[in-house]
């Protein structure tokens, strides 16, 4: 189980080092703007944890589907194909 990112971070540069220059422009722009809003999530889930609300059922989630959806929209705004 612990080499399941790892698998995903070679699979990922792999198939970045087979895409011509446009898709791999148009990936690493959703990579970046996924990465952004993710951090954004997660600092604001640690505030809201730390004014009181409870997210431990559901903020690791919301981080993550933030910073996926973000990185398919961008990638996709730019062009980028699977």
């Amino acid at each position: 189980m612990e080499s399941l990112p790892l698998w995903g971070i070679r699979a990922i540069i792999r198939h970045l080092g087979r895409v011509d220059e446009m898709q791999r422009g148009a990936h690493l722009t959703g990579m970046s703007v996924g990465f952004g809003v993710a951090i954004t999530m997660a600092l604001t889930i640690g505030a809201l944890t730390s004014a009181g609300l409870n997210t431990a059922g559901w903020g690791s989630w919301v981080i993550a589907l933030s910073g996926m959806l973000s990185w398919s929209w961008a990638s996709s705004r730019r062009g980028a194909t699977i």
